[in-house]
């Protein structure tokens, strides 16, 4: 639900929150949103994992996760806090999740 409100009303969220000084952080907002649809999932599959035992494979994906997001930190960095925050969404849609699943 507050992904969903994030995506959908970014602007008057920010434009309430901050003030109409801060709407150059509607897109980050935005982008985060889209992120809280992945933490839900994600933590609990880390919990599903530690109660079963399973750690080793949650180690490595916590490290592949590390590695991939520090990347995707830094290359995206270059071209701006957006692109960054982007770059950053989609290492956790398209890699961690899916790997998290397969586990």
């Amino acid at each position: 639900m507050v992904g969903v409100l994030l995506v959908a009303a970014a602007e008057p969220v920010t434009a309430f929150m901050l003030g109409p000084d801060w709407s150059a952080a509607v897109p980050l907002l935005a982008l985060l949103g889209i992120r809280i649809f992945f933490v839900a999932p994600q933590e609990g599959l880390r919990w599903c994992f530690m109660a079963v035992g399973v750690t080793k494979p949650l180690l490595v994906v916590s490290l592949v996760n590390l590695c991939l997001v520090t990347a995707a930190r830094w290359f995206g960095a270059a071209q701006g806090l957006v692109w960054m925050t982007v770059a950053y969404v989609l290492v956790q849609a398209a890699v961690v999740m899916p790997v998290l699943i397969a586990f």
